[in-house]
């Protein structure tokens, strides 16, 4: 998903905090968005329960404009040294929802920073050639 941050509230208990995407709230443990009102934000949503209570989650994002997560500083850095890219290279231009998919289906791969970063670019680009229509 991809909204403007409106407001941002942090909760009683101090565990988490309230951010304000588009009119709709969302609970994260994302400190840093506290400072980031009025930016743009492309964000996976989750949802869980609690107390009987559905509770919309605001994990993994990066921002539109710029990229100062953990995950858009490495895409940054990947793309910067694609500058001249190897001829086998897939990536010339990042595909947002490509992005957002394979930071996603990366967080559950632990291993070296290494091995991270080789199962990132493995999905990112299993994702650009991605057809719905074929089965597996």
């Amino acid at each position: 998903m991809i909204g403007k941050i409106e407001a941002t509230n942090r909760s009683q208990s101090g565990k988490t905090m309230g951010v304000q995407i588009t009119g709709k709230w969302y609970t994260t443990k994302n400190w840093e968005l506290e400072q980031a009102v009025g930016k743009n934000v492309i964000f996976e949503p989750s949802t869980s329960e609690f107390n009987g209570t559905m509770m919309h989650w605001l994990n993994d994002y990066v921002f539109e404009d710029a990229q100062t997560t953990p995950a858009g500083q490495a895409m940054s850095q990947a793309m910067a040294a694609q500058a001249a890219p190897a001829p086998q290279s897939t990536i010339s231009v990042p595909n947002k929802d490509s992005l957002i998919g394979a930071m996603a289906l990366t967080k559950a791969c632990p291993g070296p920073r290494d091995q991270v970063w080789e199962n990132f670019v493995f999905f990112y680009n299993k994702l650009q050639g991605w057809d719905h229509t074929v089965p597996y």
